[in-house]
């Protein structure tokens, strides 16, 4: 009986054992379900937060890109401007065209003043009277008074009346009195007696386009008196038509006529002349009260 007992007692010291082993199991199981799910949880979090940045990135792209195609929406915006502004100035161009021919057949080619139609000239870049002044002021004379000759030659002028000053001026320094740029004197409005300089820049330009000998390109092609063998006649090359006026020591005695040319400038004793038996215009001084041709330019 008491072996029975025994054995039966082992029994069920054993089934308690296994029954203890399949609890342990069933708990370790159900630990590592709970760890697997928080692996899950885990994982499922990190892909979560994975596609939060997927679609954090993928938002920041999006404006990336926006912002490219908003960028190029501009660009395409400023060629679309660009490229309509470029008809615009293709289209401005036949205007500047006309515009310049316009202004190029704007020059007048003469023009009236007190009652007398002169006739004018581009030179360059300057535009001079074709003609001397015949304006008959105090101070001015027809060489040796001959009314003729002013039809030819223009009137004579000493230098207070060539350039509008006091009768004095002829005996006293008036420099003061005179403008520095576009002194009018005499002439007309909107012309002036011309500068030493431009003077100057006539014949320089003259000379650089025809490798010297401004005296000849000036002077008409008729009306110069031959000197021995020499033609004195120009090539009038410019439309200049100078012609030999001569110069009077007074309103009654003059000399030169036929032979030589010569022009007033704002310098007070600075002449331009221009002579039969030469090819060049000289540059000299005489006195104040001698009386001298007078060419205006445009201002």
């Amino acid at each position: 009986m008491r072996t029975r007992s025994s054995n039966k007692t082992t029994i069920w010291s054993l089934a308690r054992l296994w029954l203890a082993a399949i609890l342990i199991i069933t708990a370790c199981g159900s630990d590592d379900g709970g760890n697997s799910g928080g692996e899950i949880s885990s994982s499922s979090v990190e892909t979560n937060n994975n596609l939060s940045s997927s679609s954090s990135d993928g938002t920041t792209q999006s404006s990336s890109s926006d912002e490219e195609i908003s960028s190029s929406s501009d660009a395409g915006t400023n060629e679309d401007s660009s490229s309509s502004i470029v008809p615009s100035s293709s289209s401005d161009a036949p205007s500047s065209s006309s515009d310049t021919s316009s202004s190029s057949s704007s020059i007048e080619t003469e023009f009236e003043y007190e009652g007398y139609t002169y006739k004018v000239v581009p030179i360059g870049s300057q535009i001079w009277m074709a003609e001397n002044l015949r304006v008959d002021v105090e101070g001015s004379s027809c060489y040796e008074s001959e009314t003729s000759n002013c039809e030819i030659y223009g009137m004579l002028y000493d230098y207070a009346a060539a350039m509008d000053l006091p009768a004095s001026c002829n005996e006293e320094n008036c420099d003061s009195l005179v403008q520095e740029e576009n002194h009018q004197g005499v002439c007309p409005p909107d012309w002036h007696i011309p500068s030493p300089d431009e003077w100057d820049a006539l014949v320089k330009y003259i000379e650089n386009e025809n490798d010297g000998g401004a005296g000849k390109h000036l002077k008409a092609t008729s009306g110069w008196d031959n000197n021995g063998d020499k033609n004195g006649n120009g090539d009038d090359t410019y439309g200049f038509a100078a012609l030999p006026g001569g110069y009077a020591f007074s309103a009654d005695k003059g000399n030169y006529i036929g032979s030589i040319g010569s022009w007033r400038s704002t310098g007070s004793v600075i002449i331009r002349r221009i002579f039969n038996y030469a090819d060049w215009l000289e540059s000299t001084g005489f006195s104040k009260g001698m009386l001298f041709s007078v060419r205006c330019i445009k201002n």
